[in-house]
């Protein structure tokens, strides 16, 4: 097992000139059993970071009706505000995750996010809204970052992409949850003009929803101390030693792959998740009592089984010598789906609607996890939790923060009607595929290297 000396020897992108994998591999031998109930552990905090995250997608047209506000200041509230601070406070976040405690970061994390949605409840103005978003995003973004390298330091490499696909499914159950249930919990509490809470006193039934899913995860950040925090195979301080910047530097080309494809592409995935809701409204009537349920379940089985068999076929083709499988499992899952997306949005009847959008999800929505395990299989050890924060920093900002705007943006000044978002969904589709396809391709080359480039340094 490698000491700091070690550690300080690294070459010049960043990399240690041992082994971590052979200490590493040694250790999740001794602690099979704490590693998988620190994933369910994991898994469920990002289930309950993604409910809260996506309940305000259910409730568009009630907080649009009290706030006064259209579809692009809303857009603002589902996607940027809520991006913009969950990536400025990433990369510190990382830093802090690769020197002091996982469990006492994401501790304070889940209990800030779970107050941000209790304070979501208890706004009465737009930015008195926003304000809590900004919150609920600075408090979620402890978790990526943090999950992120405790899940690489409990698993080897040749399970990752697997572990973290369980891991993002946490994200695809609470997404689905959050429509599926909160579809039937909303459309219950509107039938009352208003609710009374205890303490909380009285108020509109889409302000209860967020306040009742905010009080249980003050308990639930607890669960993060039910696990043994993975050790630091270099100890506490060997993320000093390791620069950033010059790993980045060379590895420059793949993080553009990776960013031109996962992270561009997850603008019309995040985009069409928020406004999924809003667009079976529109399109055929469906209110949140019936499209959540329908919605949610299918966003349940597609995107859990594409995420979950997504990381296994990227872990099999990785551990067979496919050193650029994860790009490539991405590159043939949007040839598959993408088409099939692209013409649903475009139908008249649900159930073909929703036909499509199950393929569409099981091929192309599920790449978050083996993307996150697409950056650690190039990144050294100590340098995982500020990468995971790097990736997720990019995906947040385009994808989070750009592509619900981008959304609203082309049904407002493109189609000029509100009815017409299921095509300004399809639009984006048809625009953003090609481009992600095309650099998925071409760096499919770079991440070989990356890898390759990461080996030799951990094999001297």
């Amino acid at each position: 097992m490698s000491t700091v000396a070690d550690a300080a020897a690294q070459n010049a992108n960043g990399a240690e000139p041992t082994d971590p994998d052979h200490g590493l591999q040694t250790l999740v031998k001794r602690t099979t059993l704490g590693a998988w109930v620190a994933l369910g552990v994991l898994m469920l905090l990002y289930i309950l970071n993604s409910l809260d995250r996506g309940l305000l997608s259910l409730l568009v047209k009630p907080v649009k009706a009290d706030l006064g506000i259209g579809d692009v200041q809303m857009s603002l509230l589902l996607g940027f505000a809520f991006a913009l601070f969950y990536a400025v406070c990433g990369i510190p976040i990382g830093w802090i995750v690769d020197r002091f405690s996982r469990q006492l970061t994401l501790w304070i994390g889940v209990t800030l996010w779970s107050l941000a949605t209790i304070a979501s409840g208890l706004a009465n103005t737009y930015p008195q809204l926003l304000l809590a978003r900004i919150a609920l995003g600075a408090g979620e973004a402890t978790l990526g970052p943090s999950a992120h390298s405790i899940i690489a330091d409990k698993f080897p490499k040749h399970r990752l992409a697997t572990a973290l696909s369980i891991y993002t499914g946490g994200a695809v159950l609470g997404t689905g949850g959050s429509i599926a249930l909160g579809g039937i919990v909303v459309e219950a509490l509107s039938k009352h003009p208003t609710i009374t809470l205890p303490v909380f006193g009285t108020m509109q039934p889409w302000q209860a929803a967020f306040v009742l899913l905010g009080l249980p995860g003050l308990v639930l950040a607890l669960s993060v101390f039910l696990f043994k925090e993975p050790a630091r195979l270099h100890g506490h301080t060997a993320g000093r030693d390791v620069k950033l910047l010059p790993f980045l530097r060379s590895n420059w080309k793949t993080l553009a792959a990776f960013t031109f494809s996962f992270a561009l592409f997850s603008m019309a995935v995040y985009g069409t998740l928020v406004w999924l809701p809003a667009h079976m409204e529109r399109a055929f009537g469906w209110g949140a009592g019936k499209a959540g349920p329908a919605v949610g379940i299918l966003n349940i089985l597609s995107v859990g089984l594409g995420t979950v068999g997504g990381g296994m076929i990227a872990d099999k083709l990785f551990s067979g010598g496919r050193k650029d499988a994860h790009l490539r499992v991405f590159f043939w899952a949007l040839i598959a789906g993408a088409p099939v997306g692209i013409v649903g949005f475009l139908l008249p009847d649900p159930f073909a609607f929703l036909a499509c959008m199950t393929w569409l999800k099981l091929c192309c929505f599920s790449f978050v996890g083996y993307a996150a395990a697409a950056i650690q299989a190039i990144s050294p050890q100590a340098l995982r939790g500020r990468m995971a924060a790097v990736y997720l920093l990019v995906l947040a900002l385009i994808g989070n923060g750009l592509g619900p705007t981008l959304i609203a943006f082309l049904t407002e000044n493109v189609f000029h009607d509100p009815n017409k978002l299921g095509a300004a969904i399809s639009l984006t589709l048809a625009i953003l595929t090609p481009i992600a396809l095309l650099s998925a391709w071409i760096g499919m080359k770079h991440m070989r290297e990356s890898v390759a480039r990461l080996e030799a340094a951990t094999s001297g």
